[in-house]
């Protein structure tokens, strides 16, 4: 028995077969479920990614991948909370919180989760950016969101993400008509994949 999380050796079989034949299969082939043939794979992204990674330079590179995805998505919640603050005993045990959260995602094999870690540390970064008042283009938005609903189903926890804090503004008396707008392009970025709506 291989102790290793399976996710990483159903993404990696779906990989070879999106890299061999180019097209996809019907439903997820892999999937232990009884209704396969009519599942859209969410993760077929991470399929590409790790099956490339995979025939460039082995598993042992899951290894290094796993590391760097942990230190991005820890570096860029850092820089979101920190910004120029010095760091109190009460903001290092929040971070300490943080990396026992993220603790599960990354004690096994590398699964398709670290990228919805990334791109949602990513988006709390932007926010953060902006509450100081620096700029953040809105297409880079659905940009990542596209790329996002097309690595991992954690792409609904952004779309979560923008509604609250759209809710949250409208409460304030805020900017929530730019929430909306931004909510909006990342539902409709969400349909640039393979499958459609059904994704």
């Amino acid at each position: 028995m291989n102790p290793a999380d399976p996710d990483l050796w159903h993404r990696l079989a779906l990989g070879e077969v999106l890299w061999h034949t180019g097209h996809f299969p019907l439903g997820d082939y892999f999937s232990y479920l009884a209704d396969y043939k009519i599942i859209a794979d969410h993760e077929w992204g991470s399929a590409l990614v790790f099956y490339g990674l995979y025939k460039w330079a082995g598993l042992n590179i899951f290894v290094a991948v796993k590391l760097v995805t942990l230190t991005l998505t820890l570096m860029l919640v850092v820089w979101a909370g920190l910004y120029h603050r010095r760091p109190t005993m009460l903001m290092a045990a929040f971070y300490a919180l943080v990396v026992v959260a993220l603790l599960p995602s990354f004690q096994s094999t590398v699964r398709c989760m670290t990228f919805s870690h990334i791109f949602f540390a990513l988006w709390l970064y932007f926010f953060q950016c902006e509450r100081r008042g620096r700029a953040v283009p809105i297409y880079l938005y659905p940009l990542t969101m596209m790329v996002w609903a097309n690595l991992h189903g954690g792409f609904v926890l952004g779309l979560v993400w923008l509604l609250a804090v759209a809710l949250v503004e409208l409460i304030d008396h805020g900017y929530w008509k730019k929430w909306m707008v931004r909510l909006g392009t990342c539902l409709l970025a969400t349909l640039i994949n393979p499958f459609g709506a059904q994704l």
